[in-house]
This record gives structure tokens, C-alpha cells and sequence, in this order.
């Protein structure tokens, strides 16, 4: 007899429906993106990581040629500031509808959709029979995704079902 020990499992389609995330996380992220750098701009250590991230990333894709990457202002306080969050804003856009899977866009993502889960504007599904094989397999099942750890707590933590998980 074999005897299951880890299971590796992947979260879109698997515990979460694929519209989830493609019909509702992604276009989330899309929606706030501004709003979220507009409020946090200047003001978080967090926010301030993400923008360095990104200006690196924006700045790698200029000088390879990647379609749709806008220049970045400098930083500037004021007037100024709307410029850079309007700049970061249609690059991570450009970014979400190529689908790409680099660490600036994923982690700004993360944090967009923390304050999302957090207000109560988002509230993940995952389908019954995952959550219970979930528990069931709690020591044992590994989640293996793209997107960051904390994104994937987020989801099984903002779910009806997160008291069986």
C-alpha cells in the first residue's frame, strides 16, 4: 500500500475557481491601483519599497523595448507626486493585462489586495471540497502558485470557508 505523504496543489482551479482571480482579483488590482498609491504614496515604508521595485522594473523594461512601459518622473512632493502615481499607475496596468509574472507587479498586487480583503470589498472563494481536504491534509498539502505567500494566505484566510481550513 502507498501511503500519501505531501500534496502539492495549485490555487487557481484547484482550491479557488479560475474566475476568481482572473474576474475578480486582477481587475481589482487594475481598479485601485491609483487610489492605493495616491493614499499610501510618501507615506509608507511598504508603498515606498513598492515604487522602487517597480521604477527598477519600468526601467528594465524601457530599455528592452517592453510594449506598453511609461518613463517614471522623479519623485517630487506636491503637484509633482500625481505625475509618478499616474506613471506607476498605467505601467502596473500595462503590466496586469500582459499577465506578467514579475516580483514589482506581484507584491504591489499582494498589498492592494490586502487593503481589499482588509475594507471587506473582496472576500475570496475557495470550493467546499478543497477547504475540506485542506483540513484534512493540513500538515501535508503545499500550495505551489505564482503568486506570493501572502496573496495565497489572504485567500484561504477571506473565505466562508476559512473556519474549515
Amino acid at each position: 500500500m502507498v501511503v500519501q505523504q505531501r500534496v502539492v496543489l495549485d490555487i487557481e482551479g484547484t482550491t479557488t475557481p479560475i474566475s476568481f482571480v482572473a474576474d475578480v482579483l486582477f481587475p481589482y488590482a487594475r481598479d485601485n491601483v491609483r487610489r492605493h498609491l495616491a493614499a499610501t504614496y510618501g507615506s509608507s515604508e511598504e508603498t515606498r519599497a513598492d515604487v522602487a521595485l517597480l521604477r527598477a522594473q519600468v526601467e528594465e523594461d524601457l530599455a528592452q523595448g517592453v510594449d506598453g512601459a511609461v518613463a517614471v518622473p522623479p519623485d517630487a512632493e506636491g503637484e509633482g507626486e500625481g505625475a509618478v502615481v499616474e506613471a506607476l499607475a498605467a505601467n502596473v496596468e500595462s503590466m496586469i493585462r500582459a499577465d506578467r509574472k514579475v516580483t514589482a507587479l506581484k507584491q504591489l498586487q499582494g498589498r492592494i489586495w490586502r487593503r481589499g480583503f482588509d475594507s471587506g470589498e473582496l472576500r475570496s472563494e475557495v470550493y467546499d471540497d478543497a477547504a475540506d481536504a485542506l483540513r484534512r491534509w493540513r500538515a501535508k498539502a503545499y500550495i505551489y502558485s505564482s503568486g506570493s505567500r501572502e496573496v495565497q494566505r489572504l485567500i484561504f484566510a477571506n473565505t466562508a470557508a476559512a473556519g474549515r481550513l
